[in-house]
């Protein structure tokens, strides 16, 4: 009597539709800070300034990124802004190794008043449960200035504070990155949080022991 394969093919058969219905569907949002506006924006000029992010859930290979900035409208055209994402070093707390950094790109504003969003597509990052994330623009020139919005409370996620040593109060913050380093800034009166929205699906290693079950189902199947 012939042998057949018939339960390791089904298996293979379902692995790959469950592969592809991972990546198709299980993409999620990990943090999302873009339903309230405080209505301002920061103005640190050609510099790089971000936040500090906690995700949530479990995915954590990050594949599309999207967030608000302003510039001023009817400038020269040639502004442009690089977005990056750090590790947080465990000990002083800051940005350390590099994760990620975007080509640099355009900001042409979508609205007459200099708001526009940039999207970030096509890219596959793993990054930890914490990040630091910022951006860099260039091509300011004379009354030119461009800057990220702050926006709060986080729906998805949440943004790391900080106690006062003086009065023990908590604080939210934004960095600053420059030749002096990193800065952690805290405005007063004003919730430090800037608008970002991180999306993400399972890590491949986590997809890869899903896949490996599912065969292994298939296995057992055949041998019986």
């Amino acid at each position: 009597m012939r042998k057949t394969n018939t339960g390791l093919t089904a298996a293979a058969c379902l692995a790959v539709s469950a592969f592809m219905g991972v990546t198709a569907s299980a993409q999620s949002i990990i943090y999302d800070n873009s339903s309230g506006p405080l209505g301002q924006r920061t103005g640190e000029g050609n510099t790089e300034i971000g936040d500090q992010v906690q995700f949530a859930g479990t995915a954590r290979t990050v594949q599309q990124i999207s967030f608000e900035y302003f510039v001023t409208p009817g400038g020269s055209g040639n502004e442009t802004a690089t977005f990056f994402m750090y590790r947080i070093d465990s000990v002083t707390k800051l940005p350390s190794s590099l994760l990620y950094t975007s080509p640099t790109f355009n900001l042409v504003p979508a609205q007459a008043g200099g708001f526009g969003t940039a999207t970030i597509n096509g890219i596959s990052v793993d990054v930890p449960d914490q990040i630091a994330w910022t951006v860099s623009f260039q091509g300011l020139e004379g009354t030119e200035s461009a800057g990220l919005l702050f926006y709060n409370p986080p729906s998805v996620g949440s943004s790391p504070t900080f106690v006062d040593p003086q009065d023990g109060t908590v604080h939210d913050y934004f960095l600053r990155h420059n030749v002096s380093g990193w800065q952690v800034l805290d405005t007063p009166n004003l919730v430090d949080n800037l608008n970002v929205r991180f999306t993400a699906v399972p890590e491949p290693s986590t997809v890869a022991l899903m896949l490996g079950g599912l065969l292994t189902m298939g296995v057992i199947r055949r041998r019986k």
